[in-house]
């Protein structure tokens, strides 16, 4: 095998492979003796038919299967021996004749990640949060399992108001016509906690179980779905429905709900500060994580990247999105069609260089193992939820691609210490619900 590199760009490369024709017309014969051996021909026996009956008829695909095996073979090979960080699928192109008895030439394009220079984390200015549970949060979260457990109780003759919720049947139309997501029935509007488009729930406030009424909206700029951002629209509206929320007592059987049992107030306060205290770690490393991401995206600012690192994290993007507006029900396909516009290509962009510029910064700081100690305190955070928590320790370890998210959080996590420890660091105090929400 001859081959030759040419850099094409800082996010691609020209690989040109020249496979002898002895080589190239083993392999070939290689694989129409495996054809023969599962090709069924009608007048022959199985494993029975001749060469020249099996190129005569599945020779174009014994070829093509013929080049892929040089390809999967020379390609990464190439790569490795010559540090070539390639993504996506390789742009394949044969140039020599289609001839099993002369050299395969083949131009391979690949989508590379661009080599930047390493910038002195010290030039770093990073803002690290710091953050407590204080006794008034606790108060706070359990009058919100309060609001989570309460029951709603029809009120009627009664209009919608501030913490009422109302069940509505609605129709929207933009320019006349009905959009996909604009129709629903039974839908639950809670008054002032439902998120809606902006002047939505306001036209709805005041009116009573019964009532039917149109509303004119404007849909945001930024709204995600681009037909629709922007636009004049209007809802025709059926009240069907008003409720007040009746809260529970914190007694016994609301702390049983959430596992605690045998227990008095304090106690219960005392195991819910737990939960909270776990929420917070992660909250508080998710701040910071992106304070240092955000800095160093900041630092080596814009720079050319793969398209096809630019559609991996537009897909995760969009299952993200997704997997959002399905909690609330929307599951018409043909309402996420329009999802993938600019403003998600662009955070797609974003993402793409932060993993480029992460991936420089973790070589030079060394960080490639997991540290053990970190391991088991990511298990113990995540396990101490449960009722067991060695048994789901247990469990997550043998769940490779959950295993595999721990050992991922965790060389996150020593990144991040690394970097701010180097940088130019100032601490802010936020509340416990500035950061978890």
């Amino acid at each position: 095998m001859q081959s030759s590199i040419e850099k094409l760009s800082s996010i691609s490369t020209l690989l040109k492979i020249t496979v002898p024709a002895a080589e190239f017309a083993n392999e070939y014969d290689l694989n129409v003796r495996k054809f023969m051996k599962k090709v069924r021909v009608p007048g022959f026996r199985p494993g029975k038919v001749p060469a020249n009956i099996v190129k005569q008829q599945y020779g174009d695909s014994i070829y093509g299967d013929t080049v892929d095996v040089f390809c999967q073979k020379y390609i990464q090979q190439l790569a490795q021996e010559n540090n070539i960080d390639f993504v996506g699928v390789p742009e394949v192109q044969v140039k020599s004749e289609y001839n099993v008895n002369v050299d395969l030439e083949l131009e391979v394009n690949l989508q590379v990640i661009p080599e930047l220079e390493f910038k002195p984390l010290n030039e770093l200015n990073i803002e690290v949060t710091d953050a407590q549970i204080s006794p008034e949060d606790v108060d706070t979260v359990i009058e919100r399992l309060r609001s989570q457990q309460a029951t709603w109780e029809v009120a009627a003759d009664e209009a919608l108001a501030d913490g009422k919720l109302a069940k509505i049947n609605f129709v929207g139309r933009a320019d006349g016509v009905e959009f996909p997501g604009g129709k629903a029935n039974d839908f639950a509007l809670e008054a002032g906690k439902t998120q809606m488009i902006p002047g939505f729930t306001e036209q709805i406030i005041g009116h009573k179980a019964g009532d039917k009424f149109t509303i004119d909206v404007k849909f945001p700029e930024n709204y995600h779905a681009a037909d629709l951002a922007g636009k004049d629209a209007q809802f025709d509206i059926e009240v069907v429905s008003v409720s007040n929320k009746i809260l529970p007592e914190v007694n016994a059987d609301f702390m049983k709900l959430f596992g605690v049992k045998d227990s008095d107030l304090d106690g219960f306060k005392a195991e819910i500060k737990k939960n909270m205290q776990r929420e917070l770690i992660h909250a508080l490393r998710r701040a910071n994580s992106n304070a240092v991401f955000n800095a160093l995206s900041e630092q080596y600012g814009e720079f050319e990247v793969p398209k096809a690192l630019v559609e991996h994290h537009e897909e995760n993007l969009l299952k993200q999105t997704m997997a959002q507006f399905r909690q609330y029900g929307i599951k018409d396909e043909s309402f996420f069609k329009n999802f993938k516009d600019e403003v998600m290509t662009k955070e797609a962009t974003s993402r793409a260089r932060v993993s480029v510029v992460v991936a420089l910064v973790s070589r030079k700081l060394e960080v490639n193992e997991p540290k053990p100690e970190y391991i088991d305190e990511e298990l113990d955070l995540i396990s101490q939820a449960y009722e067991d928590p060695n048994e789901i320790k247990e469990l997550i370890k043998k769940d490779r691609v959950q295993y595999a998210h721990i050992l991922d959080a965790v060389l996150e996590r020593t990144l991040v210490e690394n970097v701010i420890a180097q940088a130019n660091v100032t601490h802010v105090q936020k509340s416990f619900f500035d950061l978890v929400n």
